[in-house]
């Protein structure tokens, strides 16, 4: 697991716990969200 800040149009960033994993029937590694957690300006 990670943390995933992604940067939107108007600059706020948002955050998210992400999860990597192996999918067998497409032979390739996916992610997935496990929690969003929000913009980080209201975190503060």
């Amino acid at each position: 697991m990670y943390l995933k800040k992604k940067t939107e149009a108007n600059g706020d960033v948002y955050l998210s716990v992400m999860e990597k994993y192996y999918d067998r029937s497409k032979k390739a590694t996916r992610e997935r969200t496990v929690e969003g957690i929000g913009h980080l300006n209201t975190l503060k």
